[in-house]
């Protein structure tokens, strides 16, 4: 049976924290990301599912206990009788929240978009069957979520051992990344008058393709032939640096020679000189706390952080020998190849 959303939850708006805000309050505070404090009264009951309304819009949550929800996120609460909250929540992880996105650089969700989303329900017996099996294949991803999560603490590990702390406890040479890396901004002005509305070799990077460390391959835009032509500026090479500005932003990425050609939305490309500084070092060192310390001062905006393009020109930066920033750079190649094989064995 095909149900609309409308027909089978409720969507509750998230609200501002700040008059419920409370260090040792009874309730979580949730945004899409997660729990971000808590409060004294709560808006949304146990078994909720978390949707953010902007910025991360692709990543439910399953609470299980009565929250507040910001005013960035929606709560989506099923009705019971007819849907297992569990079943929504598998349903809401596998669904694309990006197709319904009202606008561009910063994805948004309107709830008349979410209680049109149709699904096909099953009866309640068939409901729990899938809840019981997804729910052991999610214990299984998560303990190698735990394997990974370990490999990236070993790559941030290795690299406090070899350059030290945020406070230059091994006094190297200090520089401002203007001084080793040319840096600008990905086109921001109107952006979707070059989008084809089919797939081309054009792809173009925006923060939602920007993890730590890596390009997702994953909520693609394509540029026509003509508007990559006309937008060379804003082209990436290999072995630039993307920096998301919105959102989250400090996530970098190196850009490799498969997105090499790749136009940028919004983003900052950073061109470093290969005589001086390496791309993965400077990927990681704006990844880590000693660049991310400096891009949380200086984000602005309330509900969607943003960092502008010259804050990052001005990020002050540790300068090692070229020789050791290659040499973490090789390590890293190396950790990255174990964690790959342990993503395939998976």
């Amino acid at each position: 049976m095909i149900k609309k959303f409308s027909e089978i939850l409720k969507i509750i708006n998230g609200k501002n924290q700040k008059k419920v805000e409370s260090e040792h309050g009874k309730y979580p505070i949730y945004g899409s990301g997660g729990v971000m404090g808590r409060a004294d009264e709560s808006l949304c009951p146990r078994d909720t599912v978390v949707i953010g309304r902007k910025g991360n819009i692709n990543n439910p949550l399953f609470v299980e206990e009565p929250f507040w929800n910001v005013d960035t996120a929606f709560g989506l609460v099923a009705d019971q009788e007819q849907l297992m909250p569990k079943y929504l929540y598998y349903f809401c992880k596998n669904f694309n929240f990006q197709s319904l996105s009202t606008t561009v650089t910063i994805p948004s969700l309107t709830k008349a978009n979410l209680l049109n989303i149709q699904l096909s329900l099953p009866t309640m017996d068939i409901q729990k069957v899938v809840v019981n099996k997804l729910d052991k294949i999610s214990i299984l991803v998560d303990q190698y979520r735990g394997l990974l999560g370990l490999y990236d603490s070993i790559v941030k590990s290795r690299f406090i051992e070899m350059f030290g702390d945020t406070n230059n406890s091994m006094e190297w040479p200090i520089a401002n990344v203007e001084s080793i890396a040319k840096v600008k901004v990905g086109l921001v002005i109107k952006p979707t008058r070059f989008y084809s509305s089919s797939p081309t070799r054009y792809k173009a990077i925006r923060g939602l393709n920007i993890s730590p460390f890596c390009i997702n391959d994953t909520n693609w835009v394509y540029f026509t032939e003509d508007g990559a032509k006309s937008n060379k500026k804003t082209e990436v090479k290999e072995n630039d640096v993307v920096v998301v500005r919105s959102g989250a932003p400090g996530t970098a990425a190196v850009v490799t020679k498969e997105y090499a050609g790749s136009n940028a939305i919004d983003v900052l490309i950073v061109e470093p000189d290969l005589t001086q500084i390496d791309p993965t070092y400077l990927c990681a060192y704006t990844n880590f706390p000693h660049g991310l310390k400096q891009i949380s001062k200086g984000s602005g905006g309330a509900a969607q952080k943003h960092f502008n393009v010259e804050k990052y020109k001005n990020l002050t930066i540790f300068i090692p020998p070229l020789e050791k920033q290659k040499l973490f750079s090789i390590e890293k190649k190396e950790i990255d190849k174990s964690k790959f094989i342990c993503l395939i064995n998976a």
